[in-house]
C-alpha cells in the first residue's frame, strides 16, 4: 500500500518552499496549526505523492515534470481519470507504474518550472 502524503509549495519573496504532510497530520491538526509558514508564505498548491519513485529514488508526486530518457523529452505526472498519469507535451498520457518511474528523472515541477512543458523543450 502506497503512502498517503502530500507536497504543500508555498511562495514567499524569496522564493519557493516546499513541506511534506502525512494524511494523518492533515487529519489530526487544522492547516495552520501544523504549518508554521502559512502566514508569510502563499500557498501555491499541494500535491499527492504517487507513490513511486524515479531512478534517482526521488519521490514521485502530482504536477512533477520528468525527463523520459528513452523518449528525449519532459513529461509532467498528473492524476486523471483516477490514477496518475505521464502525459506528453501533445496530450497523450500513458497509466503510472513502477516500470515507467524507473525510466524518468524528476527536473521540476510544473508550479516552479512550467517552461519545461514548452514545445520544443525537449532537453
Amino acid at each position: 500500500m502506497r503512502e498517503i502524503k502530500f507536497d504543500f509549495i508555498y511562495k514567499g519573496v524569496n522564493g519557493f518552499h516546499h513541506k511534506q504532510y502525512y494524511l494523518c497530520q492533515l487529519m489530526a491538526e487544522s492547516h495552520p496549526a501544523i504549518c508554521d509558514l502559512h502566514h508569510q508564505m502563499d500557498l501555491i498548491a499541494w500535491r499527492d505523492f504517487t507513490g513511486l519513485h524515479d531512478n534517482n529514488g526521488k519521490e514521485i508526486y502530482e504536477r512533477d515534470i520528468a525527463y523520459i530518457a528513452k523518449a528525449k523529452e519532459h513529461r509532467e505526472i498528473r492524476f486523471s481519470d483516477g490514477a496518475f498519469r505521464i502525459f506528453a507535451s501533445d496530450g497523450d498520457s500513458w497509466p503510472m507504474n513502477q516500470e515507467r518511474a524507473i525510466g524518468m528523472m524528476v527536473v521540476g515541477n510544473a508550479f516552479e518550472h512550467p517552461h519545461l512543458m514548452e514545445a520544443g523543450n525537449a532537453a
